[in-house]
């Protein structure tokens, strides 16, 4: 029920508000794109195609509706989300306690469960401002939050079904690879996992083989699609786009964001020793 409410007060909010002025122009350079437009030429965007790729969607259904655009795309933002929901609960259904343990306080499990879920729910609808709902940053946690979820429980050593996991590496991969520094998180990610497992190839997985396949195909389109990206964007963007915002380190320690990254790395040297 609090889901569905956080649900119906988003819709509302996003749908009764201005769109923010980088989702118009993204969704313009969308429907360039869609119409044979080629970067360089018809747009210039700093950024990789992908996410133009992914506003695709609510252009085309448009197109063959009669809602407004910008009514199509917050409701395929936020079916994005309760697809991403979704998964994060199937994932959330297992524990770590053993068998007896679950049957004996099953109300316990079920209530810590929701109230995951009720988090995330706020996290991906309510926090992202009328600026930030929809943009590639809120689509990198959109796609990639059930691959953490995955991560996690092959720490505990979980069983998955291979192609649930392959599945989930896919959107994942969408996720990382909408912007290229967003792929450090997945590498991170990973190196963090390698040393808990202390084996070199446990990085050999269905869902990191689905997730890098999608990052290698995605390159080969651009190579063979977007020359106009690497001929005419790219050398441009490596030239002005560092100086334009650069920030001394001092201005960067005290951004929010950072404090934020800050205090939940201290919470985790803390607990980390804690079996929660």
């Amino acid at each position: 029920l609090g889901i569905i409410i956080l649900f119906i007060v988003t819709g509302w909010w996003v749908m009764t508000s201005p769109v923010a002025a980088d989702i118009s122009l993204s969704l313009h350079e969308a429907k360039i794109l869609l119409a044979g437009g080629q970067y360089g030429k018809d747009f210039f965007e700093i950024n990789p195609p992908l996410y133009l790729y992914l506003y695709m969607p609510p252009i085309i259904a448009s197109q063959f509706s009669s809602l407004n655009l910008f009514i199509t795309f917050q409701l395929y933002i936020l079916l994005l989300i309760a697809g991403s929901l979704y998964l994060c609960r199937r994932l959330t259904l297992s524990s770590r306690k053993s068998p007896q343990a679950i049957v004996r306080d099953p109300p316990l499990r079920l209530q810590n469960n929701n109230i995951l879920l009720l988090t995330l729910a706020f996290i991906l609808l309510i926090l992202p401002t009328t600026i930030a709902f929809g943009q590639r940053e809120h689509l990198l946690l959109i796609f990639t939050l059930p691959y953490l979820f995955l991560l996690a429980k092959r720490l505990e050593n979980s069983k998955i079904n291979p192609f649930f996991a392959c599945f989930i590496g896919i959107i994942a991969g969408l996720g990382f690879a909408i912007k290229p520094f967003f792929c450090l998180s997945f590498a991170l990610l990973e190196i963090y996992y390698l040393s808990h497992k202390r084996k070199w190839l446990a990085w050999l997985r269905p869902e990191v083989v689905a997730l890098g396949s999608v990052i290698l195909t995605y390159l080969m389109v651009i190579w063979v699609f977007h020359q106009g990206y690497f001929n005419n964007v790219m050398p441009l963007a490596l030239r002005l786009y560092y100086q334009g915002f650069a920030e001394n380190w001092l201005s960067v320690c005290c951004l929010p964001g950072f404090v934020t990254v800050v205090i939940c790395a201290i919470l985790y040297l803390v607990t980390r020793n804690y079996d929660t």
